[in-house]
Parts: structure tokens; C-alpha cells; sequence
């Protein structure tokens, strides 16, 4: 009994540990997408080289201030460069269209691009039509790795959770079942009283 107790136990603590690891995980996520109010200009500090993607937050909270801007996505003309040279970074759509939910946030991506150099970039946006709502965008490197590390590792964590705790329970029964079976061998084995 006090084996089952333990598998049980272990069983429970993997998932607060699952828990854990996922919540924080995703919780952190947010702090690799920053947002920016658009449309208008804004310095992007892009501190490493590599593929950025900048996702249309739907839903999100700047400051004080809390955006629900609806689902389709508004008419934007974007461009960004760099500041110091000029050069002007390539915006490709964004092919996967995945999405994100966290917390107050919520989001599609909608474009990549892919810097040689960290240093200062200016993102310029202004909308095809004449008036409509400030909008969200928001932009972060390395989102659907962290994304996808924190999903493995947690599922990876319960996993060995499970196992362990099935293993201990199945130690423990076939255990049991053995101590039984040499106990009726024993019984079998012992000499009958005579009347």
C-alpha cells in the first residue's frame, strides 16, 4: 500500500511540476514580443542578428492601455530600415500564419524579416485607409523556438513522470502477486492434518 501511496505521489508532483515549467515558460514568452502602437514611427533596438517575426495583436494590453482591435487584419503599409545606413530590410508575409494566446495578449504573425546586424532600425507604418483604430503589432526573435522548447520540455517532464509512477505501481503489484502465488504454493505444499 505505502508503494502505491509514493507512485501516487510522484504522479501528483509531476504534474505541479508540469504546471510549473509550462506556466512560467509561457508566462515568458511575453517578454520576448514587444509591442508598438502603429500606425506611426518608432526605433526597434534589434540586439542580435537573425530572423525576427512580427505578429497583428488582436487583443493586447500596452502600458495601461487595453487594444481589442477584432480578428482581421487591418490594411498596413510597412517599412523598416536601418538607421544608421539606411538600408532598407526586406518584409516577407509570413507563410505559417501561427498564432499565440497569452494572457491578455493574443496574435497572428504576419511578417518576418532577417537582420545582418544588430544596432537601431526604424519601423515606419501608416494604413491604406483613410481612418481606423490604432492596432498592435508586435515583433520578437526566437518566439516559436522558446515556444516549442517550453512545450517539449513540459510534456517531456510528465512523461517521465508517468513512467515512474507507473513503474513503481507495477514493481509493487507484481510484488504482491508474486508474495500470493508462494504463499498458495505454500499452502498447497504443507501436509494435510488427519481427522
Amino acid at each position: 500500500m505505502r508503494n502505491y501511496l509514493i507512485a501516487g505521489a510522484v504522479f501528483v508532483a509531476g504534474l505541479v511540476v508540469f504546471g510549473l515549467l509550462l506556466f512560467r515558460g509561457l508566462s515568458g514568452l511575453g517578454d520576448v514580443l514587444q509591442p508598438v502602437v502603429v500606425p506611426g514611427t518608432h526605433t526597434l533596438t534589434l540586439d542580435e542578428p537573425g530572423t525576427y517575426t512580427v505578429f497583428y495583436e488582436s487583443r493586447s494590453l500596452v502600458g495601461n492601455q487595453l487594444f481589442n482591435t477584432g480578428e482581421a487584419i487591418p490594411a498596413l503599409t510597412i517599412g523598416l530600415e536601418r538607421l544608421d545606413t539606411g538600408e532598407v530590410v526586406e518584409l516577407d508575409t509570413s507563410v505559417t500564419n501561427s498564432t499565440f494566446s497569452l494572457g491578455s495578449r493574443e496574435g497572428v504573425s504576419v511578417l518576418s524579416f532577417e537582420i545582418e546586424a544588430p544596432g537601431e532600425y526604424q519601423l515606419t507604418v501608416t494604413r491604406r485607409e483613410v481612418d481606423g483604430p490604432e492596432v498592435v503589432l508586435s515583433y520578437g526573435k526566437g518566439f516559436h523556438k522558446r515556444l516549442m522548447g517550453t512545450i517539449f520540455s513540459s510534456i517531456a517532464v510528465m512523461l517521465l513522470t508517468v513512467v515512474m509512477a507507473l513503474g513503481i505501481a507495477l514493481f509493487t503489484f507484481l510484488k504482491q502477486m508474486r508474495a500470493r502465488r508462494l504463499d498458495r504454493e505454500a499452502g498447497d505444499a504443507a501436509p494435510s492434518t488427519p481427522a
